[in-house]
């Protein structure tokens, strides 16, 4: 029985494999089999590159009495540089942390690297055959045997994978052997062609379990993500019932406490509130609105707002107004305080509405924002002082990036080397610098440590030969990344 369920999957693989192009547009479910199919590969890769390269290192030292060892030599160096490049596809494929989007294009190198090794593999088999020794000939069988067994073990994944390795490895051993013309090979030879459909087989077996419990794990997974949803809305339903019944159960209490909650929370708030009626005229105001203009509440209640306003800042209140307020906005602005002091102000208006939907006023939450204009004015002037300094020092300062690419520097550095200033941008040290000594300090720095020179420089553009002194500090990031780094570079040629 088990038998032949073996055989009926097998034959509905063979099915799948060669339906009609109109039936071969691949479902995300089939994409996603793929894909997982593909990372098994990729993650059995290593351990089969490590058994090909030292099995191809025993076979070498093996036949290395029988043949010619520029050959042995030769075909070990072309196996051991595909296996190279595959270990290269392997990392480059773990790097990229591939999607189901690009299966495809990882499954198309991934199948030419193992025909790539299959080939040279195989080719072992009938160019390093030594006709005049059977025993070395049955060695070298069981050497192709075993790269296909662990082929079967490794690549039955993907059935497309195991084929194109094992055909290119034992069907030109098969072919020597039958060209060979006596009994015994060609017995050995029809023994390993009967070893490669049992191989076959056996990847096919593999390759069907191996979707059906892929299969199985996806629908688990969706089913346990699909009873996760359920429950948690389930729970979420519970839970809005029980708030429900307790909110009934509190209403009474909650809206005799509300009223008094929330004239405590607005009257010891941070930040200034008012509130304004349909007419712009102010019907509240808390305390610290009192502190910021200097009034008090029963100055400003009855009050229009506008005549708080700088009068740039009235015709935008006045259309507010006209046009009701219908969505929160935030802004910038001067409040005129009793002192007839402009107070920078950070606003948000808040439109207020009953229960037909009607415009009955704004709420204004007012931030006093005097101490963030003057840290702001403050950044600014300190910029300029920076940037004056890097302007206008005699030494010459450049910035550049991860990769040593210049993105900034001052004039001095220009006129020091003689060049144009056209001619440092975009320059890369690492790539430009002639000097060993100057650009092993660049490189120093982007590794994180700081890089120093001082000798003789021959620049690079006009030629002249100058005594100089050059640091290089790195430039770190928010992680301790490295993302660039700052040169400074001084003319010692008159000390």
């Amino acid at each position: 029985m088990q038998h032949a369920n073996s055989r009926e999957r097998y034959e509905m693989s063979v099915l799948q494999d060669f339906k009609p192009p109109s039936a071969m547009k691949p479902t995300p479910q089939d994409i996603r089999l793929r894909a997982e199919c593909l990372r098994l590969l990729y993650t059995q890769a290593s351990k089969g590159l490590l058994a090909a390269s030292l099995n191809s290192i025993v076979l070498i030292i093996i036949l290395w009495r029988v043949i010619s060892p520029r050959a042995l030599l030769f075909w070990l160096a072309a196996n051991l540089l595909i296996l190279a490049a595959r270990c290269l596809l392997v990392r480059s494929y773990w790097r990229a942390t591939p999607d189901t989007t690009r299966v495809k294009h990882w499954e198309f190198l991934f199948i030419l690297g193992l025909t790539a090794s299959g080939i040279v593999m195989g080719s072992g088999g009938f160019f390093l055959y030594p006709a005049d020794s059977f025993p070395y000939q049955v060695f070298l069988v069981f050497f192709l045997g075993i790269a296909v067994a662990v082929a079967t073990v490794l690549y039955s994944a993907l059935k497309q994978a195991f084929l194109a390795y094992s055909v290119p490895v034992l069907f030109p051993v098969i072919l020597r052997l039958m060209l060979h013309g006596e009994a015994m090979q060609m017995a050995v030879g029809g023994i390993l062609f009967l070893f490669f459909w049992v191989m076959f087989s056996t990847a096919s077996f593999i390759a069907g379990t191996t979707r059906k419990s892929l299969e199985l794990r996806f629908e688990n997974s969706d089913l346990i993500d699909h009873l996760t949803t359920a429950k948690g809305r389930a729970e979420q339903v519970i839970e809005e019932l029980k708030h429900e019944i307790s909110n009934r159960r509190k209403a009474e209490k909650a809206r005799e406490d509300s009223e008094h909650q929330y004239r405590r929370l607005v009257e010891t708030m941070n930040e200034g509130l008012g509130v304004q009626d349909e007419n712009g005229i102010i019907t509240y105001v808390n305390d610290k609105l009192c502190d910021i203009l200097g009034h008090s509440a029963s100055e400003l209640v009855g009050r229009p707002v506008r005549d708080l306003l700088e009068e740039r800042i009235r015709p935008f209140f006045e259309e507010i107004n006209r046009r009701r307020l219908k969505n929160r906005t935030l802004f910038e602005t001067n409040l005129v305080a009793k002192s007839q002091r402009a107070i920078p102000c950070l606003i948000s208006a808040s439109p207020i509405f009953d229960r037909s939907g009607s415009f009955k006023g704004v709420i204004y939450v007012i931030s006093d924002i005097t101490v963030r204009k003057r840290a702001e004015r403050k950044l600014r002037e300190s910029e300029e002082k920076y940037r004056t300094i890097f302007e206008q020092s005699p030494l010459g300062i450049l910035h550049f990036d991860e990769t040593g690419t210049i993105t900034a520097f001052n004039k001095s550095l220009s006129r020091m080397s003689g060049s144009p200033q056209e001619h440092f941008s975009g320059l890369n040290l690492l790539e430009s610098l002639q000097n060993e000594s100057m650009r092993n300090a660049v490189a120093d720095c982007l590794s994180g440590r700081p890089g120093y020179y001082e000798g003789s420089y021959h620049w690079l553009f006009d030629g002249q030969v100058a005594e100089i002194k050059a640091s290089f500090g790195p430039v770190f990031g928010e992680h301790g990344k490295v993302e660039g780094g700052i040169g400074i570079i001084e003319d010692i040629s008159e000390r």
